[in-house]
Formats: C-alpha cells, sequence, structure tokens
C-alpha cells in the first residue's frame, strides 16, 4: 500500500537543509530559557527547521521561534491538516511562504501511534540534522537517539548539565548561542 501525505504551504522548504527538532515529554523546565534563546538564534539565522511540536520544549521553541518573524517552519502533523488552526503568526508565516504543514493522508482525527511513527520517518528522510532539546532516560526518544548514532547520522544535544549522559554518548554538543555548529 502506498503511503501517501498532505501538504500546505510551500513545498520548496524541503529543499532547504533542514533542522529536525525534538524534546522528550517529561523534560525540566530550567532548560526552556536555553531552547527559547536558540530558538530565537536559529530564527534569527533564517534556519528551516522541523518538528511535530507536540512536547512542553517543543512548543517552547516553537513560540520563541514563530515571534521573531523570520526563519523557516515545517511542521509534521500525525493527523488530518483540516483539523489544526493556525494561529495568526502561522498564517503569517504561510502567507510569507515560511511555512510547510505535512501529514500523513488519514482517517483519524486523533494521532496514533501508526501514524506518529509514519510522521517521525518521513521527517527524519527529509532533514539533514537532528537537535534533541532534552531526552529522558529509557524513552522513545532515546531510543530514536542510539538509532541515529548507529546510522552515523549528525545528532545534536542541547549543552546542558540534564543532557550530559546523551553527549557522553556521542551526542555533539550544540550551544543556544551557536546556531552555526548546526550549519
Amino acid at each position: 500500500m502506498r503511503k501517501t501525505f498532505q501538504s500546505r504551504g510551500n513545498i520548496e522548504l524541503l529543499s532547504q537543509r533542514i533542522v529536525a527538532v525534538y524534546g522528550s515529554r517529561e523534560a525540566p523546565s530550567v532548560l526552556e530559557g536555553d531552547v527559547a534563546l536558540a530558538a530565537r538564534n536559529m530564527a534569527m539565522e533564517e534556519m528551516t527547521v522541523a518538528g511535530g511540536w507536540q512536547s512542553r520544549l517543543e512548543k517552547c521553541f516553537l513560540s520563541s521561534f514563530v515571534r521573531v518573524g523570520r526563519g523557516y517552519l515545517i511542521s509534521y502533523a500525525a493527523r488530518k491538516l483540516e483539523d489544526r488552526a493556525l494561529s495568526p503568526a502561522m498564517n503569517r508565516m504561510l502567507d510569507e511562504k515560511r511555512l510547510l504543514q505535512v501529514a500523513p493522508d488519514v482517517a483519524t482525527i486523533r494521532p496514533t501511534v501508526k501514524t506518529v511513527a509514519r510522521r517521525d520517518a518521513l521527517l527524519l528522510e527529509q532533514c539533514h540534522v537532528v537537535l534533541f532539546l532534552y531526552l529522558s532516560p529509557g524513552g522513545q526518544l532515546a531510543m530514536l537517539f542510539e538509532y541515529l548514532l548507529a546510522k552515523g547520522f549528525p545528532v545534536y544535544v542541547l549543552d546542558h548539565a540534564f543532557n550530559r549522559t546523551w553527549l557522553k554518548q556521542g551526542g555533539l554538543p550544540f550551544h543556544a548561542d551557536d546556531t552555526a555548529t548546526l550549519l
């Protein structure tokens, strides 16, 4: 069976260097300052970032990134695009051709494990670099981190004491004020 996806926005963003952004659901709130700084700096550099934007840290990143009014965003949903309302800032990005939304062509309204897996597989096929904001030990993102490292994929981790385990395991350090490392 052929897997199809829906899209809305500037499809040409897929030809740019894409940084996928992930953060575990259970993350220390102390990371939010560094995450917001990283997002603002990446937007100022007009980078293209992509993600599902589900966890608290991912939402913090997204909010700070969008607020700058620069940069390019790819939002990978795990449910139908018609079910997703855009904020005024996201509508502005859509009008300015700085936004692309992608989602599996599915009948379900709520995301399922299967649609989330399809979304993540597509995101990883299209990105060039992965940035982990935080990883919970033993979680799904920790398994993804290990898988990507084993495949030789460029994997960056926000340089913070809470992420030392992942940096020691081979994640490349990313400093919130040095976006050039991702280019």
